[in-house]
């Protein structure tokens, strides 16, 4: 099965994270941030593999954390890690799963920051009203299980830039 492009160059999204399991960590930059460092730059480049799988189904940029500019972790609670139902062994769908529980309940508890515009409401009625400051909160995340990333892990993320999905798991 061959390669197509699909990653983070051909993302939607303003930021990504990447949750880093054993390394309990959830690393969050801005895309564009990323892809203008890959541009810029020359990283290695590595092939990953699903389980039961004999071929490639991912290929991308392995990417020390300190280059990524602007990039912050935020500390999984410990609690949460010993509950969830997912080891280096899961399968793709499984950790991605887990991945995206951890953002959302890290998102819903205020566990992850985001710099956000905020603009000063100069329209009298509205400041009558009580509104005095406008947020743009409307933020794409694409959220990734990097299970060797982080830290205490390798050191870096992966960036993926190419996938195929031979057995039809999302």
């Amino acid at each position: 099965m061959n390669l197509v492009e699909y990653g983070i160059y051909e993302e939607k999204t303003d930021y990504r994270a990447h949750v880093c399991f054993p390394d309990g960590g959830v690393y969050l930059y801005r895309t564009n941030d990323a892809v203008d460092l890959l541009s810029t730059a020359c990283y290695p480049v590595k092939e990953a593999h699903q389980q039961g799988v004999d071929f490639a189904t991912a290929r991308g940029y392995i990417v020390p954390i300190p280059d990524i500019p602007g990039i912050r972790r935020f500390e999984i609670p410990g609690e949460w890690l010993a509950k969830l139902p997912v080891s280096r062994d899961s399968d793709t769908s499984a950790k991605g799963k887990a991945a995206m529980q951890v953002v959302k309940a890290m998102l819903k508890k205020g566990k992850i920051a985001f710099a956000l515009n905020s603009n000063e409401v100069m329209d009298r009625q509205l400041q009558i009203e009580g509104a005095d400051i406008i947020i743009d909160c409307h933020i794409r995340i694409q959220v990734k299980c990097d299970w060797m990333g982080g830290l205490s892990g390798s050191g870096e993320l992966y960036i993926q830039t190419h996938e195929c999905n031979p057995v039809g798991r999302h």
